[in-house]
C-alpha cells in the first residue's frame, strides 16, 4: 500500500499523491523502464489481477499486460535503447521457450534473442557505453569465458570482462555524459584497481575512492554533473553519510543525517533525487520506504551587465529552478528595492540616480541563492559648449578649426565639409596645412557617445586663391648676339627682376652665364604669387670658309669647301656630303653657308655665292622605241639646234628594214658647257597566226563549233561568229569569210582567214498532237510538213502516238526531214499523259436519324494528285453529312484531264424506341423491363447489361438501347422504393461439429421462412448428427408492403474445435495478446506459402479475414475495433495446415 491506497507492489507519484497502477502485481517490481511510450516492469511477480504475467509486464494505459510471455525467472534489470529492450535477472528462457541465461535481448520486430552464452548467475545491473552493453551482477562466467560480475559485449553480442572484472558482486551502472561509467556494488577492486564498493572508468583509466564508501553501494544516479550514491553504507570520506552522499567530481558530500535503512533505488528528477530502500525515516521526518531530498533554488540564467542611456528603460533578470515555492527580493547598491519581489525587476525611465549594482535574492525552503551582480551605468548625450569659428584665408596658409564640449566619456569626433564626413578626420582640434581652393566650405564637428550624438553649428572657410602668375617670351638660351626679348607678365601690373631686365626688355648682349628672371604679382585679396624663369647667356666666336668657285657648268665635277674652324656644318643646294659642292645639283645661283654652333648652342655663319651653268638639254622628236619589221620610216630631229647625230641616215631618216636594236646619238655645245644624248630603237619580227575547227561546208541548222586560234588569245571575225563559237543558225548562206588576227605583247600582228559555205535548210512542223491525254485515249495519227520524215518518242509507231504505250507522264514526240542538201530539220513538241484516278468509295452505307457520319474517297494512287467535287459541291477527299431520309451522294474524282464518277447510297434507319416510366414506386428487388428485342442495353448507374433492372436503391437510373443496326436511344427514370426488408446474414459461420449455432435477423417484419421450415425471425442450426462440412441456410422475409428480401449463409462444421498454443513448424507469435484489438503477428519457415488470416467470434462469426501470397516469413499488424472484453479465435490457414489460437481483446 500507498499512503493508506492499495497498490499492490506498484504505484504512480502524480506530484501531490500516490496512485495505484491497475491492479498491481502479487510480488515484488525490481525494475522500472520506458520502452516504446510504454511502462515495462520487471520483478518476482507471476500474476497482476486475474491475469497470469511471468516477471515481466507493460502498462497498455487501463491494465498490465505480459510482455511476449515473459520470462520464467525474476528480472532484476531492464534497459531500453531505441527498438531494443535489455532484460537482466535470474532466469534461463524467455518469450514461449527461447533459452537465454540470465541477459536478454527483446525487438518489436524480431522478438526474443539471447545475447551470446548469458551468465552463469543474476544479471542486476545493465548500462549502455560507446553503443556496447555493460552488465553487473553476481555471476563470474559467460559460458567458458570468465567475466567476474562484470562484463561488456562485443560487436556480436558476446560477453568478455569489463578489464579483468571485479572481486564481488556489481548492483549498479551510470554512463555520463562524457560516456564514462560509475559502478556500484560490495566489491573492493576491480581490473586490480583497489576501490571499495564504487569505481569510475573514465576513456581508457580507471579512477578509484579507496576506502571513501564503507559498504555496498546499491544504486547510482547523476543530477547536473554531480553523482549520488545509494547503498548499504554508512559513512562516506570518513563522514557520517547514513546510506546516502553526493560526489561533487573532487568529494564526497552528505545530504544531512541520510536515512535509517538501505537505499536501493535513485533517480534525478528536476533537480529533486528521489530515493526509495528500506527505511522509515529521512533527515528527521518520517518517511515510509520512499523520500525526496530538494534542493536550494538553482540559478538557470540571469541578465547581464547593462549600459543605458539617460531616460532609457531598465529591464533585468534572473531565472532560478525549485521545485518549491520561491521567493524574491532585488538589491540596488547592497539596499533592498521596496516592492522588488519578483523574478524581474524594471524602471520605465532612469535617472542618473539609478547607475550602481543590482542583484536578486530567491529563497525556498531548502536554503537561498544570489545570482551575480549586475552592473548597469546611466550614461548622459553628448553636449556642444562652443562652436567652430569661420576663416578668410589665402590658399596654402594653415587653418584651425575646434569645438568644446559636455558629456559622458568616452567621445568620438567625425569633422564634415559640407555634410559628408571627411576621411580620418577623427580628432579635436582639425587642422588644414597649406589649404586648397577646394578646401573651401562649410566645417561642422559630429560628436557622439554611446548615448548619442550631436553636431556643431558650421563654420565658413573662404579659401582665396593664389593668382595664377606667368609671363612669356623668354628663351631658355641666349648668345650674347642675340637680339632683346620682351616679356609679357600675366596677369598684368607685376613687376619683373633680374639681370638685362629693364621694364619688361630683356637684353643678353652684356650679360653671360646663368641668369633668373622673376614675375611677382599682388591681387586685391592681398594674396601674393611670383614665378620665376631662368636663361643661360653663351659667347659667340666667328667662321669663314674657301674652296667655292664663282661659277660652274652642271656636270663640272665637285670641289671641296674647307672651314676655318671645324665642326660646322655647310648648307645649300649643291653641297654634298660633309663639305663637298657638287654642281650637277644646282642650277643657276647658289648660297652656301657655314654654321657652326658650339656646345653652348650659339651659332657663327659664313656666306659665300656661287653660279651654275645647265649643259643643254636635248630632245628627241619624231621617233619610237619600238616598230615591227617592215613599218615605214620614221623623220627624226633634236632640239637645240645645231648639234650633230650620229646612227642616222644622212637625211635623218630611221628604216625598220632590219631586225635589231639600234642607237641614235645627239651632241651640242651653249655657254661652255657641252652636252649630249641618246636614244635606243628596237625593230621586232613578225609572228605568225593560224586557226583550227573550221570545217568546208555546213548546214543552215548545224550545231555550233569551236574555233582555236595558233597562237592562242587572238580574235575571230565574221558572220555567225561569237567569241571563239562559229554559229551556222546565225551566219548567211552560201560562202562566208572567217578571219582570225593575233597581236603579240610589242603589237606586232598576224592574220588567217578561212572560207567555209553554207547550205540552206527546210522548216518542218507535224499535227496534231495534244498537250494533254487520258492514257485510255485511242491512238492518234500525226502528220508531219514536209511529208516523208521520220517521228520518234514514247509511245509512238510509225506516224501513230499511242497514250497507253507512252505511259503515264511528259513526253516529247521529234519528227525529222532530210532535205537534197543533206540537211536533217526537226520540230519538237510536249505532251503529258495522265492516268485514270484509282480510287475505292463504299457502295451503301447506312446511318443513324439524326447521327452524322464522314464519307470518304480513298485514293490508292498516294504519287497521284486528285480533286474531288461532291454533289453536295464540297471539293475536300472527305465530307460530313446528317441526311434525314435515304440519300445518294456522287464525287467526281479528277487527275489531270481525266475524271471518275462515284456514288454512295446512304439508308436512313430509326432509332430504337425506349420508353420507361417517370416514376417507379416498387419494392426493393422488384423488376423494371424494357419491351423491344435490341441487341444490348446498359442501365446506369449499377452497370447492368441485362434487359431489366432488379431495384436496389431509390434514385435516378438511365437506360441506354442499340439495336441490330447499331442506333442507340436512351430514357431515364426515378425509382421511389417502398420500405422493403433488409436481411444481411453473416457470409460464412465457422461451427464446432456438435455445437448449436442461432442465426437470426430483425423481428419487425411480417412474414419469414426458412429453409429449416421455421417461420420466426430466427432458426437454430444443429449439427450434433451432420458430418464435417459445408452446409446452405436461406431465409425469406415479407413486410406489410408486401415487399420482400432473402439472403444466404454458408456454415462450415469443423472438426476438433482445440485451442493449441503449442509450438508449431512456422513459429507462431501474436503480441501482445490480450490487446486492445491492435495485434502483431509474426510467422516464420513459410517457404512462399499462401496465408489465410481469419478472427471469428464465440459463436463462429467472422471478424476479420486477409490473405498474403508468397512470402518466406510475415510480420502482420491486425486491427479489431470497438470490439467488447472477449475470449475470441484466431484461424491461421498455411497450405493445408489450420493452427487455432486464442487472443483476448481488453
Amino acid at each position: 500500500s500507498s499512503a493508506g491506497n492499495i497498490t499492490n507492489y506498484v504505484a504512480l507519484w502524480d506530484g501531490n499523491n500516490w496512485q495505484a497502477i491497475g491492479d498491481g502485481f502479487n510480488g515484488k517490481v525490481l525494475a522500472l523502464e520506458i520502452y516504446q511510450n510504454q511502462i515495462i516492469a520487471g520483478g518476482e511477480f507471476t500474476q497482476s489481477g486475474p491475469i497470469s504475467i511471468n516477471h515481466l509486464a507493460y502498462w497498455d494505459g487501463s491494465n498490465w499486460v505480459e510482455l511476449a510471455n515473459g520470462t520464467n525467472g525474476s528480472v532484476y534489470a531492464l534497459r531500453a535503447l531505441d527498438l531494443k529492450l535489455f532484460i537482466g535477472g535470474n532466469f534461463s528462457q524467455v518469450g514461449n521457450a527461447t533459452p537465454a541465461d540470465n541477459i536478454a535481448l527483446y525487438e518489436v520486430s524480431a522478438g526474443w534473442s539471447a545475447m551470446g552464452a548469458g551468465t552463469n548467475n543474476t544479471v542486476r545491473a545493465i548500462e549502455i557505453l560507446n553503443s556496447s552493453v555493460v552488465i553487473g551482477g553476481d555471476f563470474t562466467l559467460s559460458g567458458s569465458d570468465t567475466v567476474n560480475y562484470l562484463a561488456i559485449s562485443d560487436i556480436f553480442n558476446n560477453w568478455q570482462a569489463f578489464g579483468t572484472g571485479a572481486d564481488n558482486s556489481v548492483y549498479s551502472l551510470h554512463t555520463t555524459s562524457n560516456n564514462s561509467i560509475y559502478i556500484g556494488g560490495a566489491f573492493s577492486s576491480i581490473d586490480g584497481n583497489v576501490s571499495n564498493y564504487i569505481i569510475l572508468k573514465k576513456d581508457t583509466s580507471w579512477i578509484t575512492f579507496g576506502t571513501s564508501i564503507n559498504d555496498t553501494v546499491f544504486t547510482i544516479a547523476e543530477d547536473t554533473g554531480t553523482i549520488y550514491l545509494g547503498g548499504s553504507f554508512t559513512s562516506a570520506n570518513g563522514l557520517p553519510a547514513n546510506h546516502i552522499c553526493s560526489y561533487s567530481g573532487t568529494t564526497f558530500d552528505t545530504l544531512s543525517s541520510g536515512v535509517n535503512g538501505n537505499i536501493y533505488s535513485l533517480i534525478s528528477l528536476n533537480h529533486d533525487i528521489y530515493a526509495g530502500g528500506n527505511f522509515t525515516t529521512a533527515g528527521i521526518n518520517e518517511s515510509n520506504f520512499f523520500a525526496i531530498w530538494g534542493i536550494k533554488p538553482f540559478l538557470q540564467d540571469q541578465s547581464t551587465n547593462q549600459i543605458l542611456c539617460l531616460g532609457d528603460s531598465l529591464g533585468i533578470y534572473c531565472s532560478y529552478y525549485s521545485t518549491t515555492p520561491l521567493t524574491y527580493q532585488w538589491y540596488h547598491n547592497g539596499i533592498a528595492i521596496q516592492g522588488a519581489s519578483d523574478t524581474a525587476y524594471s524602471i520605465p525611465i532612469t535617472t542618473i540616480a539609478d547607475t550602481g549594482t543590482y542583484y536578486c535574492i530567491a529563497t525556498n525552503l531548502y536554503g537561498i541563492d544570489t545570482c551575480f551582480s549586475i552592473t548597469v551605468t546611466i550614461s548622459t548625450p553628448p553636449s556642444i559648449v562652443t562652436d567652430p569659428v569661420s576663416s578668410v584665408i589665402c590658399q596654402n596658409d594653415t587653418v584651425t578649426f575646434s569645438v568644446t564640449y559636455s558629456g559622458t566619456t568616452p567621445f568620438t569626433f567625425q569633422w564634415q565639409f559640407d555634410g559628408s564626413n571627411i576621411q580620418g578626420a577623427t580628432a579635436n582640434p582639425f587642422v588644414i596645412y597649406s589649404a586648397d581652393t577646394s578646401d573651401a566650405g562649410q566645417y561642422r564637428c559630429e560628436v557622439s557617445n554611446s548615448c548619442g550624438t550631436v553636431y556643431s553649428e558650421s563654420a565658413v572657410l573662404t579659401v582665396n586663391p593664389l593668382p595664377q602668375v606667368n609671363f612669356t617670351g623668354l628663351d631658355s638660351n641666349y648668345c650674347n648676339n642675340s637680339a632683346e626679348d620682351t616679356l609679357s607678365g600675366v596677369p598684368t601690373g607685376g613687376i619683373f627682376t633680374g639681370n638685362g631686365i629693364s621694364g619688361n626688355i630683356f637684353n643678353p648682349t652684356s650679360l653671360s652665364g646663368y641668369q633668373p628672371i622673376t614675375y611677382t604679382f599682388t591681387d586685391l585679396n592681398g594674396c601674393t604669387n611670383q614665378i620665376t624663369i631662368a636663361t643661360q647667356v653663351n659667347i659667340v666666336q666667328p667662321v669663314d670658309f674657301t674652296g667655292l668657285d664663282s661659277s660652274y657648268c652642271y656636270l663640272q665635277g665637285q670641289d671641296t669647301l674647307v672651314p676655318s674652324v671645324s665642326g660646322g656644318v655647310f648648307s645649300g643646294y649643291g653641297i654634298f656630303g660633309d663639305s663637298l659642292f657638287d654642281p650637277s645639283t644646282v642650277l643657276g645661283y647658289d648660297t652656301i653657308i657655314y654654321t657652326l654652333t658650339d656646345s653652348n648652342g650659339c651659332t657663327a655663319i659664313a656666306t659665300h655665292i656661287t653660279y651654275v651653268f645647265q649643259e643643254p638639254p636635248i630632245s628627241f622628236y619624231g621617233v619610237d622605241s619600238i616598230y615591227c619589221y617592215g613599218n615605214p620610216p620614221d623623220s627624226i630631229w633634236a632640239t637645240p639646234a645645231g648639234g650633230s647625230y650620229t646612227g642616222l641616215s644622212s637625211d635623218n631618216y630611221f628604216y625598220s628594214d632590219s631586225i635589231g636594236t639600234f642607237t641614235v646619238t645627239y651632241a651640242v655645245s651653249q655657254n661652255g658647257c657641252s652636252g649630249t644624248d641618246s636614244i635606243q630603237i628596237v625593230v621586232h619580227s613578225l609572228p605568225s597566226a593560224s586557226f583550227t575547227g573550221l570545217d568546208s561546208i555546213y548546214c543552215a541548222n548545224a550545231q555550233e563549233v569551236a574555233l582555236s586560234g595558233v597562237p592562242s588569245n587572238g580574235l575571230f571575225y565574221g558572220p555567225g561568229i561569237i567569241d571563239t563559237v562559229f554559229y551556222p543558225t546565225q551566219s548567211d548562206t552560201g560562202n562566208v569569210q572567217i578571219i582570225y588576227v593575233y597581236i603579240d605583247s610589242v603589237g606586232c600582228s598576224a592574220t588567217d582567214t578561212q572560207t567555209t559555205y553554207i547550205l540552206p535548210t527546210q522548216i518542218v512542223t507535224f499535227y496534231p498532237l495534244d498537250t494533254a491525254y487520258c492514257i485510255n485515249h485511242n491512238p492518234v495519227t500525226l502528220y508531219g510538213y514536209p511529208s516523208g520524215g521520220t517521228f520518234y518518242g514514247n509511245g509512238m509507231i510509225d506516224t501513230i502516238f499511242n497514250p497507253q504505250s507512252a505511259g503515264v507522264g511528259v513526253h516529247e514526240i521529234i519528227y525529222t526531214w532530210l532535205n537534197s542538201n543533206g540537211c536533217l530539220s526537226s520540230d519538237t513538241q510536249t505532251t503529258e499523259v495522265f492516268n485514270i484516278p484509282d480510287i475505292t468509295v463504299v457502295d451503301t452505307v447506312g446511318i443513324c436519324y439524326g447521327d452524322t457520319m464522314t464519307l470518304s474517297v480513298t485514293n490508292n494512287d498516294t504519287s497521284a494528285v486528285l480533286l474531288y467535287i461532291w454533289s453536295t459541291m464540297d471539293t475536300s477527299q472527305s465530307i460530313i453529312i446528317s441526311p434525314t431520309h435515304n440519300l445518294t451522294y456522287t464525287v467526281t474524282v479528277t487527275s489531270g484531264i481525266c475524271q471518275v464518277i462515284e456514288s454512295v447510297f446512304v439508308p436512313v434507319y430509326l432509332k430504337p424506341i425506349v420508353n420507361l416510366d417517370n416514376v417507379y414506386n416498387i419494392c426493393r428487388k422488384d423488376t423494371i423491363h424494357q419491351s423491344g428485342n435490341y441487341t444490348s442495353y446498359l442501365w446506369l448507374p449499377d452497370n447492368v447489361t441485362d434487359s431489366f433492372l432488379i431495384a436496389l436503391n431509390s434514385g435516378t437510373i438511365y437506360l441506354f438501347v442499340t439495336d441490330s443496326n447499331g442506333c442507340q436511344n436512351s430514357d431515364t427514370a426515378y425509382i421511389d422504393l417502398k420500405p422493403s426488408p433488409i436481411i444481411d446474414l453473416e457470409e460464412e459461420l465457422f461451427i464446432p461439429q456438435g455445437n448449436p449455432v442461432v442465426i437470426g435477423t430483425g423481428n419487425n417484419f411480417d412474414s419469414y421462412l426458412w429453409s429449416t421450415g421455421d417461420t420466426t425471425y430466427f432458426t437454430v442450426f444443429y449439427s450434433d448428427s451432420l458430418a464435417i462440412g459445408d452446409y446452405t441456410v436461406c431465409l425469406l422475409a415479407q413486410n406489410d408492403n408486401g415487399c420482400w428480401d432473402s439472403d444466404t449463409t454458408i456454415i462450415h462444421l469443423l472438426s476438433g474445435m482445440g485451442f493449441s498454443d503449442n509450438e508449431n513448424p512456422f513459429n507462431i507469435n501474436i503480441y501482445p495478446n490480450p490487446s486492445n484489438g491492435d495485434f502483431h503477428i509474426f510467422l516464420e519457415n513459410l517457404n512462399y506459402q499462401d496465408v489465410t488470416i481469419q478472427i471469428l467470434d464465440i459463436t463462429g462469426k467472422q471478424l476479420y479475414k486477409t490473405l498474403i501470397k508468397n512470402k518466406l516469413e510475415l510480420k502482420q499488424q491486425i486491427t479489431i475495433k470497438d470490439k467488447k472484453t472477449s475470449l475470441y479465435l484466431l484461424k491461421i490457414t498455411i497450405g493445408q495446415e489450420i493452427f487455432l489460437k486464442r487472443i483476448l481483446i481488453k
